[in-house]
Order: structure tokens, then sequence, then C-alpha cells
């Protein structure tokens, strides 16, 4: 009776070393076949290409876009973060200026079609700086749009 629970023992040993170096799933990488289907487009295939904020106003831009999303490649400055890195997100009671560029990489013109643009704070859960919804005019096949 000794021998048959160590022989099962031994096997559920081995069974389990073999699940864990050859996992049932295992991780798909599909980033060739997507970067292989960008590159064969057809239809209406649209694709937000780039996004900006800016301050309404010019003076809240001098006074506070040090802080946030100002450009510093300008060289007019001796800050060096990365132009990606903002240190707030906005100033409270100044306005801001969202644009989105869209871009049409199919072969097809879009028509007209509604955006929903969402811009979450990537430091609060559920936190939402902006949601919106926006109607796009047509957008050529290989064209862009600003919102």
């Amino acid at each position: 009776m000794a021998k048959t629970r160590v022989f099962m023992g031994a096997v559920i040993v081995v069974l389990l070393l073999q699940i864990f170096h050859n996992p049932v799933t295992s991780y798909y990488d599909n980033s060739a076949e997507m970067a292989q289907s960008s590159t064969k487009s057809s239809g209406v295939d649209i694709e937000p290409i780039e996004f900006k904020f800016s301050y309404t106003d010019s003076q809240d831009t001098a006074d506070y876009g040090l802080l946030s999303s100002a450009d510093l490649s300008s060289g007019t400055t001796t800050v060096t973060r990365p132009t990606w890195m903002w240190i707030i997100d906005g100033m409270l009671g100044k306005s801001q200026t969202i644009a989105l560029t869209i871009a049409n990489n199919g072969q097809v013109s879009s028509g007209v079609f509604d955006v929903e643009v969402i811009v979450k704070h990537n430091e609060y859960v559920d936190f939402y700086i902006y949601e919106g919804i926006h109607q796009v005019s047509n957008i050529g096949a290989g064209g862009s749009a600003n919102i």
C-alpha cells in the first residue's frame, strides 16, 4: 500500500514537472500578422495617429506650459524631461484644447462616422480627463482629419 502511494506521488510530480516545462497554453504573438495585415489595408481602416493638448490662452501657455504638454525641443529652456512626461495635467480653471488626428489607411472613403474620444488618467482608475463623441465627415482613402 505504501509503495502504491509513493509510486502515485512520483507520477504526479513527473506530470506536474512536465506541465510546468511544457505549458498547456502559450503566449501567442501576432505582431507579425498585424504588421502584414496593416500593409494590405482594404475598405475603411481608421486609426488615431496623433493627439495634442494645448492651453486656449497664450498667456496660460506661457505661465503653465512648461509643467504640462509644452514642446521642450525648441531649446529655449533648460528642462530636460521627455516631452511625453508631464508634471501636471492642467491648471484648475484654465481651459485646454485637445486635438486628435485620425487617418484612413484603407482603400475606400470612410463616409460620415462618430468617434468616441476618451482621455483617461494614467494614475487613477476610472478618472476621465475628457470624454466626448464627435462626428467626423468623410475621410478619403489615405487621408486624415483633425478632431
